[in-house]
């Protein structure tokens, strides 16, 4: 498949061609992992040097990659821009020095570049595609934060994650750059020069986190610094003004937090994050009649707003208000809504509410969704439709969908396992 490697760039691959481009600065503790794992997926590796003073450019050059330093501007996206100058390839896939990927997902890297045209079907052309960052932290505070199902060697021993989705494959030589100095983005400029962006769940593995609190505290001090730059530089910005909200939030500064959010709303009012941060707020405060009304306007605001619905009908749900919850739930569906988390929870209140059968549907439903015995819902999934097979005196229905699971071996094939022990003993 390979058949020339010329300074980092590899010829005779068949299909769209792929540059893996990171910029860096003192990663080369964590540099060898990220590469190690597509290396053979990418046709060339482009790394931006901003000053390292380890062996970070040694590490870089070990794995074949064309290196170029440029002098740290304070300014994220002009390092990212510089990267995008040198890369040769068809596809640009954009990664930080602290993520992994791994490598069935860097194969349906490959598969969606190569198959980009043909899922056009008469619609404006793919150029970018959206993945999931999973940021792994024991800081519970972080919003969408969830526990790390244990046994699973990916987290690292973290106690938990949270996701955010990031485009980071997009198509290259199209005009596309990023922009602002701070959480910088291509979206705007993507959206600009026009073309579908279609959303994925690979998942991109972050471990900054195991950087150490010296290495958070430093960067959370750069961060504020260049928030406020942007935020001089782009005054009636929503999304400047968002990102510093987000910023106060992580640093438990939440009086400041919400004057940011309130301002976001003031110049965009269909933005839905800020009420949902406002509705946590006011859960935090046990404000429950507050919470549920800020997740109401993050529905008016967005219908497709999918983190509002799960957030309202799991509050509702926790009230007993399982009717509600219930129709807060038809209402996502009947908005084209359909994620594993939001089959779940209907599936959840179908079992809880004596309703078997319908339980049992759903819980099928989202499992047939997934097909991914990686995800983390797919285990929920099992274990509650094994649950629902167990109410309804069917054990060896319950045994026969566990066995089923075990042979997919998931990461997570102990817990399987263990509640495989768990059915074969009832009684």
């Amino acid at each position: 498949m390979k058949s020339e490697d010329f300074n980092g760039y590899i010829v005779g691959r068949a299909g769209p061609t792929v540059s893996l481009c990171i910029i860096t600065k003192d990663e080369e503790k964590y540099l060898p992992d990220c590469l190690e794992a597509a290396k053979s997926y990418v046709d060339e590796i482009v790394v931006v040097d901003t000053g390292s003073k380890d062996g970070t450019i040694d590490v870089a050059k070990k794995f074949g990659a064309r290196v170029f330093t440029t002098e740290w501007q304070d300014d994220f996206s002009f390092a990212k821009n510089k990267a995008l100058i040198h890369a040769k390839s068809d596809w640009i896939l954009f990664l930080d020095a602290d993520e992994v990927i791994e490598t069935k997902d860097m194969v349906k890297i490959r598969e969606l570049v190569e198959k980009a045209e043909s899922l056009d079907n008469g619609k404006k052309k793919i150029v970018a595609y959206v993945l999931n960052q999973i940021n792994y932290t024991d800081e519970t505070t972080f919003f969408g934060w969830k526990p790390c199902q244990s046994g699973d060697p990916r987290t690292r021993g973290a106690k938990g994650y949270y996701i955010v989705p990031l485009i980071r494959l997009f198509k290259n030589r199209s005009g596309f750059k990023f922009k602002y100095k701070i959480h910088e983005t291509i979206v705007d400029s993507i959206k600009e020069k026009g073309g579908r962006i279609v959303k994925t769940n690979i998942p991109m593995h972050h471990y900054t986190f195991f950087k150490g609190k010296e290495f958070r505290e430093k960067k959370i001090e750069k961060y504020s610094q260049l928030i406020e730059e942007q935020t001089k530089l782009t005054p009636g910005e929503p999304k400047i003004h968002y990102q510093m909200a987000t910023h106060y939030l992580a640093n438990k500064k939440y009086k400041e937090a919400k004057e940011e959010l309130e301002r976001v709303i003031s110049l965009k009012p269909d933005f839905d994050l800020p009420y949902i941060h406002l509705g946590d707020m006011a859960l935090d405060k046990n404000d429950v009649g507050q919470a549920i009304d800020y997740f109401n306007k993050a529905i008016e605001a967005n219908e497709k707003c999918e983190i509002a619905y799960i957030k309202l009908a799991g509050l509702l749900t926790r009230m007993g208000k399982f009717r509600s919850a219930h129709s807060i739930l038809k209402l996502a569906h009947a908005n084209g809504l359909s994620s594993p988390a939001l089959v779940n929870n209907l599936g959840f209140l179908f079992l809880h509410t004596g309703k078997l059968k319908e339980a049992l549907n759903i819980f099928k439903q989202g499992v047939n969704q997934i097909k991914l015995s990686s995800d983390p819902y797919y285990y929920l999934l099992i274990e509650n439709m094994v649950k629902t097979y167990v109410e309804l005196n069917k054990k060896d229905e319950a045994i026969k969908i566990l066995e089923k699971a075990i042979e997919l071996n998931p990461d997570n094939i102990e817990m399987f396992k263990s509640k495989l022990q768990e059915v074969k003993v009832i009684s």
